[in-house]
């Protein structure tokens, strides 16, 4: 059995579907387009893995300009979510938009690095 699950991403909203192999959907949800909206998705994707063992879980989303970073992140590498989180907790003020842009910028020299080296990005898998 596999799990799919869609995002139709927009500047303020995630709206998120969760649906089976068989075409069964279980479970819709609208959520915020920030830190904690990503964090529930990974919550919903492990508390469904929980009733019924999936084969395979994909996660399908449009890349709408910037507005995609916080899931496509969020889910794909621990790492950057970690560094997020880091520098949010650094500030008083603005902490959101510093994360994300500080965040962001790392993504973005990690690119340029593998870019100018002709490289393929691998992630580091923990055992």
């Amino acid at each position: 059995m596999k799990l799919f699950v869609g995002i139709d991403v927009s500047s303020q909203r995630l709206d998120v579907c969760f649906a089976d192999s068989e075409h069964q959907v279980l479970h819709e949800t609208p959520l915020p387009n920030d830190i904690t909206g990503a964090s529930e998705i990974k919550a919903i994707i492990l508390k469904l893995a929980k009733k019924v063992h999936y084969d395979v879980i994909k996660v399908g989303m449009e890349s709408t300009s910037v507005y995609s970073f916080h899931p496509a992140t969020f889910l794909a590498e621990p790492v950057y979510n970690e560094y997020y989180y880091k520098k949010y907790d650094e500030v008083p003020k603005h902490k959101h938009k510093r994360a994300l842009v500080l965040t962001a910028r790392k993504l973005v020299r990690l690119v340029d690095v593998l870019l100018r080296n002709h490289q393929l990005y691998t992630p580091e898998r923990s055992v």
